[in-house]
């Protein structure tokens, strides 16, 4: 069985869920960016499937997760595998998922995928913009997160101190 405290695994797993379920509904969820501005735009706007639960087994009960976290872990993971980002905060089951208590860091940049995804379900496009739109805005955040770690560790390199990187990387 998965330890529920281990936080960073849960994530990804309701994405491939939530992926897996989605492809019998006729979208093809791949983990690629190109896919998001296509099929998983589409699906944030059919609102027939926002009423779908993603289930996972190999907890100490069933795990069940809402529309907007399995499509919000979705859209994380995608961009996590993309752009070099890891998982933080809190994500059980057992005690539902906040919006603000689950994020995707970049360096010192974070991003709530959740929060989108829920802000553009229950509001529309009208008021999100579409992925492509959202990936158009974000991308230089998670570059320069990412772009600042990396200036820290030749900072620090070429002081002569040693780099140590703990940083569980997905």
């Amino acid at each position: 069985m998965v330890n529920l405290r281990e936080n960073t695994i849960i994530p990804p797993r309701v994405a491939a869920a939530f992926a897996e379920l989605m492809r019998l509904h006729g979208y093809n969820l791949d983990f690629s960016l190109e896919t998001l501005g296509k099929d998983f735009d589409n699906l944030l706007a059919n609102k027939d499937l926002h009423h779908v639960r993603v289930r996972l087994r190999g907890y100490v009960s069933e795990a069940v997760f809402d529309f907007e976290t399995s499509a919000g872990c979705y859209l994380g993971q995608v961009l996590s595998r993309s752009y070099a980002g890891r998982w933080c905060g809190h994500c059980s089951p057992a005690t539902g998922v906040s919006f603000y208590t689950l994020w995707l860091q970049f360096g010192e940049y974070r991003f709530f995928p959740i929060i989108y995804v829920a802000y553009r379900t229950g509001n529309g496009v009208e008021s999100t913009g579409s992925v492509g739109s959202l990936l158009s805005a974000l991308e230089p955040s998670m570059n320069d997160g990412i772009d600042y770690k990396r200036r820290q560790q030749d900072e620090l390199q070429a002081e002569g101190r040693v780099v140590i990187d703990t940083t569980p990387w997905l």
